[in-house]
Order: C-alpha cells, then sequence, then structure tokens
C-alpha cells in the first residue's frame, strides 16, 4: 500500500503566502540599471522589454566576454547582473570570475540565470560569487522580487535621498523567459 500524506494548509500558512504575495506586487525596478548578459535573442528581447515596462534601464551583453568588457571599458556601475550560464566565448560562472577580480565591482550583485537547477549547479554560480541562482523559465515576478532583494538601492534613489527626497515601490507582471 502506498499512502501519501499532503499539509493542509493553516491559518498561518495562508497569511504568510498572503503577505508574499502583497509583497510582490509592491517591487518597483523604477531607477534601477541593470545589465542582462543573456545570448538568446528571445529571452533578451522579453526581458527587456518587461523590464524596462516596469522602469528599469537595462544593458544587454550576448556573452560574458562582452559583459566583462562593458563593466572594464565603460566604467558603468549596475545596480545588478542578470547572468546566464550557457553563452559562446566566456559562461556566465566565467564573467563572474573575472567581474570579481576588480575590486571596484566586488559588491555588485550577480544573480545566475540558467535552465541548470541541481544543487550543485547553484552552489557552483555561488562559488563564483554570485548572489543567487534563478532557474529557467524564469517567473518574471520572482525575478523582480530577486532583484529588489539583492540589488544596490537604485542610481536614481540614492540621487533623490542625497536631496532628502522619498522613493517608492509597486509592481505587477508574470511572463516567463525561457
Amino acid at each position: 500500500k502506498f499512502e501519501l500524506t499532503l499539509p493542509v494548509a493553516g491559518e498561518a500558512t495562508l497569511a504568510t503566502q498572503a503577505q508574499e504575495a502583497a509583497n510582490a506586487e509592491l517591487v518597483d525596478l523604477h531607477g534601477y540599471t541593470l545589465l542582462l548578459a543573456e545570448d538568446n535573442p528571445t529571452n533578451i528581447e522579453l526581458a527587456v522589454s518587461v523590464l524596462e515596462e516596469e522602469g528599469a534601464v537595462v544593458e544587454v551583453a550576448t556573452n560574458g566576454r562582452i559583459a566583462v568588457e562593458m563593466m572594464a571599458e565603460r566604467g558603468q556601475t549596475y545596480d545588478l547582473i542578470l547572468m546566464d550560464m550557457q553563452m559562446p566565448e566566456m559562461n556566465g560562472l566565467e564573467a563572474t570570475r573575472a567581474i570579481r577580480q576588480d575590486p571596484r565591482w566586488a559588491a555588485t550583485p550577480i544573480l545566475a540565470l540558467s535552465a541548470n537547477a541541481y544543487a550543485e549547479d547553484k552552489q557552483a554560480c555561488l562559488d563564483a560569487g554570485m548572489q543567487d541562482h534563478i532557474a529557467k523559465p524564469v517567473d518574471l515576478r520572482v525575478l523582480k522580487q530577486m532583484i529588489a532583494r539583492y540589488a544596490r538601492q537604485p542610481r536614481v534613489a540614492r540621487d533623490l535621498d542625497s536631496l532628502g527626497a522619498p522613493s517608492s515601490r509597486s509592481e505587477e507582471h508574470t511572463s516567463e523567459l525561457q
């Protein structure tokens, strides 16, 4: 005989789920400057479209080598880097290690985007210097929450804070990257 016992959602669990849903509605990407390192044209188009629609400024590198060059040559400061793991010329792990070698970018948050979601894949991302791993297909609502969790304070908000002005946040979108 095979028996499967499923937990029953209690009031505490439902309250937690309701709070998480409410928090997802508060995510606002206005003011964030993001670097997307991704080689798939469809993923690039979708991510840029959605993230820019939500207010983020998104720059794209189509492989890890270009991402590293953009950081070095342009001296860009990004609030967060979204790094695909499997790209031509230089993969996401190699690019992350190269970025981490420069002390100017030691604190720049990097999130892995990968279809490989095994524990060892996630650990490899952390070992390379990434903050977290997002499995593909990416739920853009989750992506936005991760950006809000890990990104440095948006440059626009930093500028407003220096002037004494308050900053705000809000959200809603749920498409998927493949």
